[in-house]
C-alpha cells in the first residue's frame, strides 16, 4: 500500500520519500497514542506489545517517548495560555467577589491557588545563611560546648 502511495507521488511530482516517511511517522504516533491510552487504562507493557504486536520493551520505548515533556518554550506558552484563562475567569467574577457574593469568593480563592500553584508562587521560603547569621550559630556553638564541657569537668572534679 505505501508502494502504491509512493508511485502516485512521484507520478504527480511529489517527493515519494517524504510521503513514505510521513506516512511511518503517522502510525508511529498513532502506536504512540495507543500505547500510552493501553498503559493508561491499567496494561502491562507485554499487554500493550501483544496489542501493538511489538515486543515489551519496544512498547515501554512507546510510552517513554510519547510522555517526554515538552520543550521549555512550550512549557512557557501553555502556562502563559492558562494565565490568560486565569484571567479571564477571575474577571468574569470579580464583580460577584466585591459585592461579597461568597461562592464567587471561593472560586476566586481557587483560581488564585491554582494560579499560584501554576507559577511556582507556592515553592518552599528558602533561607540564605550570610556571614553574619553563620558567625552567631558559630558562637552560639561555642557557648554551648563551653557550658557542655564545663559541666563534664565539674562532674569529673566531684568525683575525686
Amino acid at each position: 500500500m505505501a508502494e502504491a502511495a509512493a508511485v502516485r507521488a512521484a507520478v504527480a511530482g511529489r517527493d515519494p520519500v517524504s510521503n513514505l516517511e510521513l506516512a511511518r511517522t503517522r502510525r508511529t504516533a498513532e502506536k504512540r497514542e495507543r500505547a500510552v491510552a493501553l498503559r493508561m487504562s491499567g496494561a502491562t507493557f507485554a499487554e500493550i506489545a501483544v496489542a501493538l504486536g511489538t515486543r515489551a520493551d519496544v512498547a515501554a520505548q512507546m510510552v517513554d517517548d510519547a510522555l517526554v515533556l515538552p520543550s521549555r518554550v512550550k512549557i512557557e506558552r501553555m502556562r502563559e495560555l492558562e494565565n490568560r484563562r486565569l484571567d479571564r475567569a477571575q474577571q468574569a467574577i470579580w464583580g460577584q467577589v466585591e459585592a461579597g457574593d461568597l461562592k464567587a469568593g471561593e472560586l476566586f480563592l481557587r483560581i488564585s491557588a491554582r494560579r499560584a500553584r501554576m507559577n511556582g508562587l507556592d515553592e518552599a521560603t528558602k533561607v540564605a545563611f550570610t556571614v553574619g547569621v553563620r558567625q552567631e550559630m558559630e558562637a552560639a556553638l561555642a557557648e554551648l560546648q563551653t557550658v557542655v564541657l564545663g559541666q563534664v569537668v565539674s562532674v569529673v572534679d566531684d568525683t575525686r
